[in-house]
């Protein structure tokens, strides 16, 4: 990357000082949950004493991104026979913390940080938002120390400063720090601004809480009918139909297990063969799978189960399927009060439509219910031409029910990458409506923090399979997303006004995904620099040929 030369006399000098920071090895085999917190004592040999800035900590198995806290406590010269004495302690910093994964460091910025003199202090670290993991001291891992620090592990506790502590127990993470009393300086933040250019879903999909809120029920002489009409190779026209419903005479679909049966709880069926080619956005097929649980998968499986806890992330990032009520079912619960109860699959006399019914299946989400006492009508019309409908008979839901539903389409992983996911929508309040395909996914940039004496890392995803390549520019200022339409690529915009410098670098394909990383000196001069980036990337969208991706605000800190 070529630099402007201010941006390069800034990162000429390098930095010097404490050993910091004091390291205690990330490899946990313990651990608790949300709000509860670790203690340890630190020793502060320095004369001047230290101001402790950072922290990283372990937040365990707390999903990758979630935002949380930690605080400090200082206390008493040693946490022993204080951690049931709140009075005792004082809260001197904290920081919010983004989780990393599992034995991972999460760092925590603290700004201007805490002073200790030198001496020695009991510290509680308590993560509000984030789980915590740690490892059980053994007696031979429960010291860390530098020049200037030394450290003495230590308890966790479930209830701060109120429940008994549990020792001996290690705290895996990293303390910075700087000798003196000066404050710390200010923390690293990015921000993203902006889209990038071309972004399509042709997916649409609504997320209920529940079978008891779900508004699209009809009845056994009158059903609610959701179409989707194909549009080309760009999506559906969503929208209401007549009522219509096709009382299911044929046998009963059996499971894809090793000893077929008709289908029970969460069991997945045999092939089942269209008399055409079904084409769908990004795909066609000829075999179609019915799930016990509410959907259809559009292709060929080996699978013998089928996934009773619906999401939005295995939606667009699984095999297409459409899901006329993706739920909790249990296809035989019913019988044999109702010998008709089950799934079936039955083609049309035109050979023009199929049918898959889910006739009388059990609500059993959050439980098993009495047979007989729940009900679920729904039936899923696949056509010759793409079109799709989901038929909605009489519905009694499991009054102690408490699992999701979710009625929708996606192509999934048919193509590049997941498709893109809309989020979910209010179909009875938005149809009609058409899904805007076809599916593609904006060029995307987004990077670590911009710490002092880190790597600021920089990922750009979904750039078209192209060529191997992508630019990275940077600027010293916004811009408020300026089209490129006179310059060919309308609807791309321009983020950052690119002074300071521009790079290349390799792109995986047909991931799409590559990164470009710059080294920042711990130089305190560079706190509070900002910088603004963007990605372009090489298509054959417009005439410019290329795409370019939202923008990214970056100010260097601790």
């Amino acid at each position: 990357m070529r630099l402007h030369p201010l941006v390069a006399a800034l990162c000429a000098a390098l930095p010097a000082g404490a050993q910091s920071p004091l390291a205690m090895p990330f490899g946990s085999n313990n651990g608790l949950g949300i709000g509860s917190q670790i203690y340890f004592d630190l020793h502060v040999q320095h004369g001047s004493g230290i101001t402790v800035t950072a922290l990283d900590v372990n937040t365990g198995t707390t999903p990758v991104g979630t935002t949380g806290t930690v605080e400090v406590y200082a206390g008493p010269a040693s946490h022993v026979g204080n951690e049931q004495q709140p009075a005792n302690w004082t809260l001197v910093a904290s920081g919010a913390v983004i989780a990393a994964g599992n034995d991972q460091p999460s760092r925590a910025c603290l700004g201007a940080g805490f002073f200790l003199a030198m001496g020695d202090h009991g510290l509680a670290l308590r993560h509000v938002g984030v789980s915590m993991r740690y490892t059980d001291g053994n007696g031979s891992n429960q010291t860390g120390a530098t020049a200037e620090v030394s450290l003495v592990a230590g308890a966790s506790q479930g209830t701060p400063f109120g429940s008994s502590a549990i020792s001996p127990r290690v705290w895996n993470g990293n303390l910075y720090y700087h000798t003196g009393a000066a404050p710390g300086l200010p923390c690293a933040s990015k921000s993203i601004y902006g889209t990038g250019c071309y972004t399509g879903t042709t997916t649409f999909y609504e997320q209920f809480a529940g079978l008891q809120v779900f508004d699209l029920a009809g009845s056994a002489a009158a059903a609610h009918v959701l179409s989707g009409n194909r549009v080309g190779g760009a999506g559906f026209a969503v929208a209401t139909a007549p009522s219509a419903w096709r009382t299911p005479t044929g046998p009963r679909v059996l499971s894809n297990a090793s000893v077929p049966a008709p289908m029970g709880d969460d069991s997945m069926s045999q092939p089942l063969v269209l008399p055409f080619a079904f084409p769908f956005p990004g795909g066609a097929t000829s075999v179609v799978h019915a799930a016990a649980n509410g959907y259809v998968l559009l292709g060929p499986t080996s699978a013998v189960s089928s996934d009773f806890t619906p999401t939005p992330a295995e939606l667009v990032a699984q095999q297409p399927r459409v899901c006329p009520a993706w739920m909790d079912l249990h296809p035989g619960l019913n019988l044999p009060s109702n010998a008709q109860s089950g799934i079936y699959f039955e083609v049309d006399a035109s050979n023009q439509a199929v049918y898959v019914t889910w006739l009388d299946c059990a609500d059993r989400r959050g439980g098993v219910p009495a047979a007989g006492a729940t009900s679920v009508n729904v039936q899923c019309v696949l056509r010759a031409n793409g079109n799709v409908e989901f038929r909605y008979g009489a519905m009694t839901p499991y009054a102690a029910g408490n699992g999701l539903l979710l009625v929708g389409w996606s192509r999934g992983n048919v193509g590049s990458g997941s498709a893109g996911d809309p989020g979910t929508v209010d179909l009875s309040a938005t149809i009609p409506f058409v899904t805007a395909g076809p599916d593609s996914q904006a060029l995307a940039l987004d990077s670590n923090m911009p710490r002092l004496g880190g790597a600021w890392t920089f990922t750009t995803r979904n750039v078209p399979a192209i060529a191997p390549l992508a630019f990275l520019f940077v600027g010293d200022q916004q811009l408020p997303g300026i089209d490129l339409g006179l310059l060919g690529a309308p609807n791309c915009r321009s983020y950052t006004n690119a002074n300071l410098a521009v790079g290349s670098f390799p792109v995986m394909l047909p991931a799409g995904t590559g990164t470009l990383t710059l080294a920042i000196p711990g130089t305190p001069a560079l706190a509070g620099l900002s910088w603004t980036t963007q990605a372009v990337a090489f298509s054959l969208a417009n005439a410019l040929n290329l795409v370019t991706s939202n923008g990214l605000l970056g100010t260097v800190g601790s």
